[in-house]
């Protein structure tokens, strides 16, 4: 017979269906994600002894980490990221006509131009890229 380990189950099935609500969109990932600690804290899964043990061990990292996603969502509405992806995509161009040596630097490029070929709809680009079907 298995054995059933409530924790374990309980764990596992809110974050199945944290990932899922968020990745279909449903409620807003803040949100989500907000209901999913609370269930695994009403069913006992996590103690303050737990979160407290968090804070102590990872406090900088996640704080780090907040602070960038905070960062990130502040700049978008401004166009930076598309300002900056535009410069990094004629930086390629200019390089591949200057012949620079092979690198670090032709690999990104050669991305950032496989990209931009998905994203315009290039015939080139493979069925499976993420791309692929961008509007």
């Amino acid at each position: 017979m298995i054995d059933f380990d409530f924790q374990t189950t309980t764990t596992l099935v809110v974050f199945a269906s944290v990932i899922l609500l968020i990745a279909f969109d449903v409620m807003d990932m803040m949100l989500v994600g907000l209901l999913g600690v609370s269930a695994l804290t009403v069913t006992g899964v996590i103690t303050a002894e737990d979160v407290s043990a968090v804070n102590r061990t990872a406090g900088g990292p996640i704080t780090l980490l907040f602070g960038g996603m905070v960062v990130a969502r502040v700049l978008a509405p401004t166009g930076i990221f598309e300002r900056v992806g535009t410069l990094a995509l004629s930086a390629c161009y200019q390089r591949k006509r200057q012949a620079v040596s092979a690198g670090a630097g032709n690999t990104c490029c050669a991305t950032l131009r496989g990209a931009a070929q998905c994203y315009n709809g290039d015939s080139a680009c493979p069925d499976n890229h993420p791309g692929r079907n961008h509007p």
